[in-house]
């Protein structure tokens, strides 16, 4: 009976004692394990914070590139605008100067009819002519009006 104690005590004690390196060997590996874990969380959370860095910048340089692309095209069109109401302005400015010119011309022209209907009238009233000769007179000046506005015409 005693060696049965005797033995029962050793394996009590033993099963005491691999009960104790179970338990300290469980804790050891689960802190292990909580390690790794926390290491890995660690690892992952510093990605996740240098990629949120990166598209962050990515985002600020994008945006500072749409505003210098907005910036410049703004530009752009202010400088069209500025080409379009210039050039604008001087067809208008020769389109008056050519209106001008043209009333000038017509004027003249008015001018240099009225003072050859009044000499060929005065001619007439002086010479008192026959009809062929006024019908002659009347045909060359229509001839010389047709002229002059084709000239005027062509210019």
């Amino acid at each position: 009976m005693r060696d049965y104690e005797k033995k029962l005590a050793a394996l009590e004690e033993r099963l005491h004692k691999e009960s104790r390196d179970l338990r300290d060997e469980l804790t050891q590996r689960i802190d292990g394990l909580e390690e790794y874990a926390k290491k890995e969380i660690d690892v992952g959370v510093t990605k996740l914070k240098a990629e949120q860095k990166k598209r962050e910048e990515d985002v600020d340089d994008l945006s500072d590139r749409i505003k210098s692309s907005s910036n410049s095209l703004e530009r752009k069109v202010e400088g069209v605008e500025e080409k379009i109401s210039d050039n604008h302005r001087d067809l208008r400015e020769q389109i008056l100067g050519q209106s001008k010119n043209l009333n000038e011309e017509i004027r003249k022209r008015v001018i240099e009819f009225e003072e050859t209907l009044n000499r060929h009238v005065g001619e007439l009233r002086t010479d008192k002519m026959d009809r062929a000769a006024l019908a002659a007179l009347l045909k060359e000046m229509s001839m010389r009006i047709n002229r002059e506005l084709d000239t005027l015409e062509l210019q």
